[in-house]
């Protein structure tokens, strides 16, 4: 899973557990409609840091479970980045 859909998701789950739509939360939230959080939740947009600060604060968010997400999202990218590094390093090992 994209960092952009597990972030999307993690967010949808908090909003779901506070009780708001995609509407409610949209407009507590400012953000131009619920077709773009939307965007948010689905991961095909980026979430905004302003945004993923407003978002924590409404859905109330433990500020440490918010860091916990992006160190988890972090860690999952770099563990990948090493796998993949190491599979390139053994193919080319392997042409030699």
């Amino acid at each position: 899973m994209s960092d952009t859909k597990a972030m999307g998701k993690f967010f949808e789950t908090y909003r779901i557990k506070a009780g708001l739509t995609l509407a409610a939360a949209a407009e507590i939230l400012d953000i131009g409609g619920a077709d773009i959080l939307a965007r948010y939740e689905a991961g095909k947009t980026l979430i905004p840091l302003n945004e993923v600060f407003s978002m924590a604060n409404i859905y109330n968010i433990p500020p440490d479970r918010v860091v916990q997400m992006f160190y988890d999202l972090s860690f999952e990218r770099a563990q990948k980045q090493t796998s993949e590094s190491d599979s390139d390093s053994h193919l080319i090992k392997s042409e030699r």
